[in-house]
C-alpha cells in the first residue's frame, strides 16, 4: 500500500482541527447551535460581588453576571440562586422558555463570603427588602414565561421561593406590564411577596396568566399593585390561591383583586384572605366572567387594613354571558364571605346557580337578562344572619324585570319555570319561620313576587311576597 502523500496528510490534519473545534463549541454551556451565534462573551465569574446569580455544579458554585445567563446555562431542570438585582431599561424581562423547569431562590453566603447551597427551602425575609425590582425607565414585565418563538416545544415552569418582587410604584415608577407574564406553562410562587407595581395600561397588576397556563400562589402576599383589570391577578388560565393574602390592590375596572375569564377557574383555599382591594368603578374584589370560583376555608371581605381606606360596592361579581357547564359556578365552604355578591346574566343562561356559604353578610343581588329562565339556587346559606360588626341583615335583592313571557305576579301551580329558586335557606327565626326579603335596585320592596322554596327538586313552598317584599314560611 503506497504511503499517504504530504497533501493528503495536510487535509487530514485540517479536518481533525475542525472536528475538535466543533466538539469544543458544542460542549460550551448555553450554546444552542444556532447559525450566526458567534463567540459569546463569557458570562461566568468567580468574583462573588459581581455575580447576580449562582448555579451549583455538585458542591461547587458557578457565578453568573446575569440571572438570565444562569437560567440559560441549565438544561432541563435546575435551581438558580439569585442576588438582589434591579432590572434596568434595556435589560428586558427575565425569560423562562421551552422545557426548562427553573427554581429561583435567594443566595446564601457563608462567613467567608462564599455562596453555599441551602439544604432547605428559603423563606421570606423579615426586613422585606426587594430581591428583584424595577428600575426607573424600565416599564416591561420582570418575568416572562413562554415557549421559544411562541410556536413549539414543551411547556416551561418556574418556581419562585422566598423572594420579594417589587415594581417600584411606591417610588413613583409606572409600568406598562405586570410583574410576571405567564404565556405558557406553570408558575408556582411560594413564601414570596409581589408588590408595588403600577401597571397603567394593561391587564394584571402583579400577574397575568394567559389561556392554558396555570399560576399557584402558596403562603405568599400580593399588595400595592394596580392595573386596568385584575389589580393583583388577571387570569385567563388557572389560578390557585393557597394560604395567601391579597390586599390593598386597585384597578380601574373589574376585579380589584382577581379577574378571571378562564375555563380552569379560580380556587381560593387553606386560610387565604382577600380584603381591602378597590376599583374605580366599584366592581367586585373578585370578578368571575364565564368561569367558576371555589372558596374553601378562607375569607373574602371589605376593609381590614388601616392603610387602605375603601368603600367597595360588592365583594364578588359574577357574570355569565350564556349557558354554563358548571353546576356550581360559585361554591363556598367553611369560609367567610362578608359583603355583597352581584350575579349578572347577559345571555340566555338557563342553568341554576348554586351558592354554598357557611357565612355571608350583605346582599345577594341577581341581575338576569330578559332571556334568562332559571336564575339562582341558594343552598345552605343563611341570608338573615348579620355580621357582628355590621347592622344590616343579609337579604336577597333582585334587580331586574322578569324574562319575556313571564311575570312577577302569581303563576299557576303547574308552572314548570319559576323566576327565583331557594333551597334550605334561610334558617328559621325563634318562631320557626323562614323569611326571604326581595327588594328592587332602589331598595324598595318587591311586592307580590312569586318565590318557590325547593329541596331535592321538590317544591316545599311557593307563594307571593307581602307588601314589604317578604315571604315567610315554616
Amino acid at each position: 500500500m503506497p504511503a499517504p502523500s504530504s497533501k493528503s496528510m495536510l487535509v487530514l490534519a485540517v479536518l481533525a482541527v475542525v472536528l475538535s473545534a466543533s466538539l469544543l463549541l458544542v460542549s460550551i454551556p448555553g450554546y444552542d447551535g444556532e447559525d450566526g451565534a458567534g463567540a459569546a462573551e463569557d458570562q461566568t465569574t468567580m468574583v462573588w460581588s459581581e455575580a447576580q446569580a449562582v448555579v451549583f455544579n455538585g458542591d461547587e458554585p458557578i457565578g453568573y453576571k446575569t440571572i438570565q445567563a444562569a437560567i440559560d446555562s441549565i438544561v432541563g431542570k435546575g435551581t438558580v440562586y439569585v442576588a438582589k438585582h434591579q432590572l434596568q431599561e434595556g435589560d428586558g424581562a427575565i425569560t423562562i422558555q421551552d422545557n426548562r423547569a427553573i427554581t429561583l431562590r435567594l443566595i446564601t453566603i457563608d462567613g467567608n463570603d462564599q455562596p453555599i447551597e441551602p439544604k432547605e427551602e428559603t423563606g421570606t425575609t423579615e426586613n422585606d427588602e426587594p430581591t428583584i425590582t424595577r428600575a426607573e425607565g424600565y416599564q416591561g414585565p420582570l418575568f416572562h414565561i413562554s415557549l421559544k418563538g411562541g410556536t413549539s416545544g414543551s411547556s416551561p415552569s418556574l418556581t419562585i421561593e422566598g423572594m420579594t418582587i417589587h415594581g417600584g410604584s411606591n417610588q413613583g415608577i409606572t409600568a406598562t406590564d405586570p410583574l410576571i407574564i405567564i404565556a405558557e406553562g406553570n408558575v408556582k410562587i411560594s413564601q414570596s411577596k409581589l408588590c408595588y407595581n403600577n401597571n397603567t395600561s394593561s391587564l394584571g397588576g402583579a400577574v397575568r396568566c394567559e389561556k392554558g397556563a396555570v399560576v399557584e400562589l402558596i403562603s405568599s402576599e400580593i399588595t400595592g399593585c394596580h392595573s386596568t383589570k385584575g389589580g393583583a391577578v388577571y387570569s385567563s388560565g388557572g389560578l390557585i390561591v393557597s394560604s395567601t393574602s391579597i390586599h390593598c390592590n386597585t384597578s380601574a375596572g373589574d376585579g380589584s383583586a382577581i379577574y378571571s375569564d378562564g375555563l380552569s377557574g379560580v380556587s381560593v383555599n387553606n386560610q387565604s384572605i382577600i380584603h381591602s382591594n378597590s376599583s374605580d368603578d366599584d366592581s367586585g374584589q373578585i370578578t368571575i366572567v364565564d368561569s367558576n370560583l371555589k372558596i374553601e376555608s378562607s375569607t373574602v371581605k371589605f376593609n381590614d387594613d388601616p392603610d387602605c381606606i375603601i368603600d367597595p360596592d360588592c365583594i364578588i361579581e359574577f357574570v355569565a354571558s350564556d349557558v354554563l357547564d358548571w353546576p356550581s359556578p360559585i361554591e363556598c365552604t367553611n369560609s367567610t364571605v362578608c359583603g355583597s355578591i352581584v350575579m349578572t346574566v347577559e345571555g340566555s343562561c338557563q342553568a341554576a346557580w348554586l351558592i354554598d356559604m357557611t357565612y355571608s353578610c350583605g346582599a345577594v343581588t341577581l341581575k338576569p337578562s330578559e332571556d334568562c329562565l332559571g336564575l339562582c339556587l341558594l343552598r345552605n346559606t343563611n341570608l338573615n344572619e348579620s355580621d357582628p360588626d355590621e347592622s344590616d341583615s343579609n337579604y336577597l335583592e333582585v334587580k331586574s324585570v322578569p324574562p319575556s313571557g313571564y311575570r312577577l305576579e302569581s303563576q299557576t301551580d303547574d308552572s314548570s319555570t319559576n323566576l327565583y329558586y331557594l333551597s334550605n335557606s334561610p334558617d328559621p327565626d325563634d318562631d320557626g319561620v323562614h323569611t326571604v326579603t326581595l327588594s328592587d335596585k332602589d331598595g324598595n320592596p318587591m311586592v307580590g313576587t312569586y318565590v318557590s322554596i325547593s329541596k331535592g327538586g321538590n317544591i316545599l313552598f311557593a307563594g307571593l311576597t307581602d307588601d314589604e317584599g317578604r315571604l315567610g314560611y315554616s
